[in-house]
């Protein structure tokens, strides 16, 4: 089910996937400690903007 689009991304089961290849830490960290990341419950992005 591993397949490479014509642009070059490479997909599982219709999902986006990082090789880890040292990209995938540095991406989730930007991903979690941005000021636009929120999960359900959470009122962080509130608190950030106020």
């Amino acid at each position: 089910m591993l397949e490479v689009t014509g642009d070059g991304v490479l997909r599982y089961q219709g999902r986006l996937r990082v090789p880890n290849v040292g990209l995938r830490e540095p991406i989730m960290t930007e991903i979690h400690q941005s000021s636009y990341s929120i999960h359900p419950g959470s009122t962080k992005m509130y608190h950030d903007l106020r």
